[in-house]
């Protein structure tokens, strides 16, 4: 059985079909569309017959050969394509009714490179970007898992218009510039966490071990999510859970005595397929190449859900927490425009002092499909953040002899906590 891209039968010219020694041949005008070497083969089939192949002959033209086990096959082999069905022996035409072996050769375009075809950012909906009237670029998992990146700074160096501003905003978070314009907001499936990066709040890690893919849009097309810059906006993609088993570890290892594994599990839980899951973990240990006492280390647990409730109805369910401990480093001071004359080690804080900070997302995405025209979105996301910012300064004060000094403890703690729900 051929099978067409639209479902239409091939223009079969039944004197293309002939007999050469043991085998059955039969020629159409054509193109496979197969992985690999675009060639189709099976083998006993039937107790006559040897092997089925199916071959590019040339650009044009495919060929059928039906090799029998030393004559040519008694068994009836036919050539189906729509609703019509052809014997493969030459003396006869078209037949009815056939008991038939049937062969369904069938394939899907695989899509090379780093190309993704369709993104959410700029419409809320799976949309071709060429149909799109917005400027959209997406960072796909094939860019993430090819760079090894550890940090969604590394791959959206990728995306003109961008620039890493750092993690300005209490060490919480990163914050980015995008077309010239700061405060750029950074979202999670298309729902805001908290406020705009150049806003003054915590701003949560954005860990890349549970993203599937980054999406930017730039321009003033963003405002279609709210009050945010006109430089545009980050829209994060997080992993969904797959039909087919997955069960995937990696181990990351680096300079500065970096050690990073990770796992991603997936797969249905039911039989039928109705309920999916997939869970990502991640440890990460980093030094540094100053003083410090305070070990650099991070963790990640992302479980997700998803139910199937009908053919047309859909549930996510998803959860993400991370927990940062980072040493608080205040860096290097500097006289006259110049970094002063000290070892790069040199650390003027108190070694001891650290930054650790906590994250946790959940909610809901509950898709329904109205028609095939229309479709019902609603989501709903909590977030919660804080970090705990605890530091020791030492302040040097001359008062005649001797030299005193004096030690100021300073222990904040921020809490940020947002209910969203969106629906399109």
């Amino acid at each position: 059985m051929l099978q067409t891209a639209d479902g239409q039968p091939l223009k079969i010219d039944t004197a293309m079909f002939r007999t050469e020694g043991n085998a059955l041949i039969a020629e159409i005008p054509a193109v496979l569309k197969l992985p690999d070497d675009g060639a189709f083969a099976a083998e006993n089939l039937a107790a006559d017959i040897m092997s089925v192949q199916a071959v590019q002959q040339d650009s044009d033209t495919i060929r059928i050969t039906v090799l029998g086990m030393g004559t040519v096959p008694q068994t009836p082999v036919s050539l189906k394509t729509g609703g019509f069905t052809y014997a493969l022996k030459p003396m006869t035409d078209e037949i009815d009714e056939v008991e038939e072996e049937e062969i369904t050769v069938t394939a899907e375009r695989k899509v090379d490179g780093y190309r993704v075809p369709n993104a959410s950012s700029a419409t809320g909906t799976d949309t071709p970007i060429l149909e799109t009237p917005f400027s959209i670029q997406v960072i796909p998992q094939e860019v993430i898992r090819d760079q090894q990146a550890t940090a969604i700074k590394d791959v959206l160096r990728n995306v003109s218009g961008v620039s890493y501003r750092g993690d300005v905003q209490s060490r919480s978070g990163d914050t980015f510039i995008l077309r010239g314009f700061s405060g750029v907001p950074v979202l999670r499936n298309g729902v805001r966490r908290f406020g705009g990066s150049g806003e003054v709040s915590i701003q949560p890690v954005n860990e890349i071990a549970n993203i599937e893919q980054i999406e930017v849009l730039k321009g003033p097309a963003s405002i279609l999510y709210g009050a945010i810059e006109p430089g545009g906006l980050i829209n994060i993609v997080t992993k969904k859970p797959l039909s087919q088993p997955l069960f995937e570890t990696e181990l990351q290892l680096g300079n500065r005595g970096l050690v990073r594994p990770r796992f991603d599990i997936s797969g249905p839980l039911t039989a039928d397929k109705s309920i999916l899951f997939r869970l990502n973990g991640l440890y990460q240990t980093v030094d540094s190449v100053r003083a410090l006492e305070q070990r650099d280390e991070k963790f990640l647990a992302a479980p997700a859900l998803t139910w199937r409730l009908g053919d047309r109805t859909t549930l996510n369910l998803a959860a993400e927490y991370v927990k940062t401990n980072r040493p608080a480093d205040f860096g290097l001071p500097a006289k006259d425009g110049q970094v002063i004359d000290v070892s790069i080690d040199r650390v003027t804080n108190d070694p001891s002092d650290s930054v650790i900070s906590r994250s946790f997302t959940t909610g809901y995405t509950l898709d329904h499909q109205l028609s095939e025209q229309w479709k019902l979105k609603n989501s709903f996301n909590y977030s919660y953040s804080d970090y705990d910012f605890g530091v020791v300064f030492y302040h040097l004060a001359l008062m005649l002899i001797p030299i005193q000094f004096f030690e100021f403890p300073l222990l904040k703690t921020r809490k940020q906590e947002t209910i969203r729900c969106k629906q399109i």
